[in-house]
């Protein structure tokens, strides 16, 4: 998985490999990446919890799940949901190092309906901390149910544990 951030989207076209076309694939990597196995999002990150600072040097396990909001959901009704009522309640769930929601870009709609509306992005200190966490009584009880609230389930993608590393570019001396 590739994540890029930055301060705006001029940088963001700014990145030869990464400019998108009229679709929001990213050109210049033709042949490398199979559309049909690949999620390109431009979103707005927003920190529910920040956790202690993740170090340069450090990586952590990461989980990604990528969603699209229940049928006849207006998004600004699913954002408001998701921002006020959801997040605080998932980033009670002892065990989080770091939660962030990713909420598409509004550019993203301009030319329909696109597959997914956010991901939630959570960071843990292991895979202990994980299955801790997912069969806490809180997490079963409380968090996952409240899911449907907002979430068409059946659009739900969720990658597995995957460990992030830091790389900062352009390399800092």
């Amino acid at each position: 998985m590739e994540e890029i951030w930055v301060d705006d989207e001029a940088v963001l076209d700014g990145l030869p490999h990464w400019a998108a076309d009229g679709d929001g694939a990213p050109t210049g990597m033709a042949g490398l990446i199979d559309a049909r196995h690949s999620v390109t999002l431009r979103t707005t990150d927003h920190v529910v919890h920040a956790g202690r600072w993740i170090g340069r040097e450090e990586s952590l396990p990461k989980r990604m799940t990528f969603f699209k909001r229940k049928p006849r959901l207006c998004l600004e009704d699913m954002l408001r949901y998701w921002r006020g009522t959801h997040g605080p309640l998932a980033a009670s769930v002892p065990g989080l190092r770091r939660y962030v929601q990713s909420a598409l870009l509004p550019a993203a709609y301009g030319s329909g309906e696109p597959r997914f509306d956010g991901a939630a992005q959570i960071w843990i200190e292991d895979d202990a901390a994980l299955q801790a966490l997912v069969s806490s009584k809180l997490f079963r009880e409380s968090v996952k149910p409240d899911e449907g609230n907002f979430v068409d389930t059946d659009t739900v993608l969720t990658l597995p544990i995957g460990e992030e590393h830091r790389i900062v570019w352009p390399q800092e001396n």
